[in-house]
């Protein structure tokens, strides 16, 4: 059978010198169709290849992004796990903290069976018609020398607390001497009746209590200081303050003995601290 060209085919129609590719008669195969449909074929598989490539191109990126995310997990927690380790070990090779030491308070020795050594002795009275006290402890030892906290109040509940309305309270000059006792270190001090407290000196006396014949000095409980020799043969209170201790009266015509005019008249009001 002789080989014809499609007529549906527009280049084998309008081309006369065709060329038969195929024998098959239903479809012609002439150079331009066969050209075509390699060029058509071949951009089909260069865009599968294409397509093929991208999403190749796209699973490794993700595939490299998952491996990268899962290093770096495994990298923070591999530095998790150091820095708990390290923390431990320090931890453990720590010496445990200590609370810090509190101060050691100073040992004050008894002198003999009197002595109240460390301990408050008992509220005195200043001067015995006024119903200002005070009291002391010894704090510090220093070779011959001994220190003494002094507290002051004034004792609201004794018969001789002046309870009229002309009385505020009481003056004192306190008077301490110096520990070569050439001089009387005075403390001034106005106490109102409204100060229902106990009031501590901010400064600590300081005592001559041991000399070199042997005697020496020791605060009893209720009788203030004491001295006694060496064997103990020989003892005695001790009167070691120069004071004066008088109301504060609003009424004009009542004198003071602690002031100007007074028989002592060592209080300076200038100089007092004001207790209320």
């Amino acid at each position: 059978m002789a080989q014809t060209h499609n007529t549906n085919c527009v280049n084998c129609h309008m081309n006369k010198n065709y060329k038969e590719l195929t024998t098959n008669t239903d479809n012609c195969r002439c150079e331009v169709c066969a050209s075509r449909e390699k060029k058509e074929n071949e951009a089909r598989l260069n865009e599968d290849l294409r397509r093929n490539e991208a999403s190749l191109k796209e699973e490794q990126k993700k595939a490299l992004e998952e491996a990268k995310k899962r290093e770096d997990e495994k990298k923070q927690e591999d530095a998790k796990k150091q820095t708990t380790k390290s923390s431990v070990t320090a931890s453990q090779n720590q010496e445990p903290s200590k609370e810090p030491e509190k101060p050691k308070q100073p040992v004050i020795a008894k002198k003999n069976t009197l002595d109240c050594a460390g301990e408050f002795s008992d509220w005195l009275f200043i001067q015995s018609d006024n119903a200002l006290q005070f009291r002391m402890r010894r704090v510090k030892d220093i070779g011959d020398t001994s220190e003494f906290e002094v507290q002051f109040r004034i004792n609201f509940e004794d018969p001789i607390f002046c309870s009229h309305p002309d009385c505020k309270g009481y003056v004192l000059a306190f008077g301490v001497p110096s520990l070569d006792r050439k001089q009387t270190i005075f403390y001034h001090y106005k106490f109102y009746n409204s100060f229902k407290g106990i009031y501590t000196m901010p400064v600590n006396i300081k005592v001559q209590m041991n000399f070199p014949d042997g005697y020496y000095r020791f605060l009893t409980k209720k009788d203030g200081f004491m001295y006694s020799s060496a064997t103990g043969d020989k003892t005695g209170f001790f009167e070691l303050f120069y004071n004066c201790v008088d109301q504060i009266n609003t009424n004009p015509n009542v004198s003071n003995r602690c002031g100007p005019g007074g028989y002592r008249n060592i209080f300076i009001e200038s100089k007092a601290v004001v207790v209320q």
